[in-house]
């Protein structure tokens, strides 16, 4: 089967950070979805830019076992600890880069 695609989202606000941790993911030969949106969360019923995360993060966002097995060797990979389930469409996988995987 398909390896699932990986969106990497910016999570702190450090310019470019999606794309240097896409970057790297491609060159591990990662399938990358995205990298240029940044981490949202909802201010009083609007959605705005959330670069509140110090610590990075993974979300899949699949039930298919084969998703979250790839999804916990990414967080291996990357030194990432928390990994979460939140079923939903969109890219099967979700890096947010905190500002650890800025240095």
């Amino acid at each position: 089967e398909a390896v699932p695609a990986v969106e990497v989202l910016n999570g702190c606000g450090v310019p470019e950070l999606g794309r240097k941790v896409g970057d790297r993911l491609s060159a591990l030969g990662v399938p990358v979805a995205g990298t240029a949106g940044n981490a949202k969360v909802v201010v009083e019923g609007e959605e705005v830019n959330d670069f509140t995360h110090e610590t990075s993060s993974l979300i899949y966002r699949s039930e298919n076992p084969r998703v979250e097995a790839f999804a916990r060797y990414l967080g291996v990979l990357l030194s990432i600890e928390e990994i979460s389930s939140d079923p939903g469409p969109g890219a099967e996988i979700i890096i947010i880069a905190g500002r650890d995987m800025a240095s």
